[in-house]
Order: structure tokens, then sequence, then C-alpha cells
């Protein structure tokens, strides 16, 4: 699982009554429509995270979109390749 931010990292968010933090990186994809820059390369648990989907949904769609790598054995799903495979899926 990906590592829990500490608060002061993460922007305060109020809708309605509920109050939610996100990170700075997810507040300028979202508003400000700007890709995060970060690291290209996620373990399943991580990418599907990231996504909102299953670790088992996370692998069955990386392997489609030929986003999956595995150096030493470890798999890695490249979330750049992943956004265009969903972009180019509508």
């Amino acid at each position: 699982m990906a590592k829990r931010k500490d608060v002061e990292e993460l922007v305060k968010c109020e809708f309605h009554d509920t109050v939610f933090y996100v990170s700075n990186e997810v507040l300028a994809e979202v508003l400000l429509k700007m890709p995060f820059k970060g690291r290209n390369y996620y373990r399943y648990p991580e990418a599907a995270e990231l996504y909102g989907i299953s670790e088992g949904k996370m692998k069955l769609l990386s392997k489609e979109a030929d986003a999956t790598r595995k150096p030493d054995g470890v798999a890695l799903v490249n979330i750049h390749v992943m956004d265009q495979f969903i972009e180019d899926c509508h």
C-alpha cells in the first residue's frame, strides 16, 4: 500500500459538511489539469489505489495496455502508458 502522507503535506478541502485532505499532486492534476511529473512506475497495489480500482483489475488492464514491466521479477506498472490506454478507450 502507498505510504500515508502527513496531514501537514496535504491540502484541506471542504465539500458540504465533509472535510477531506488531498495531496498537492492530486490538487494540481484535478484542479489545474496539470499532469504530475512524479514517478513513472508503481507496483500493482499502488497503481490500483491511484486509479481507484482493485489490484486484480489493475493487473488485467495493465497487461492489456502492455504497461507492465518485470525487472528482477518485480511487476511495475507504467502510469503514463495506463493514462494513454484509458484515454484511447472511449
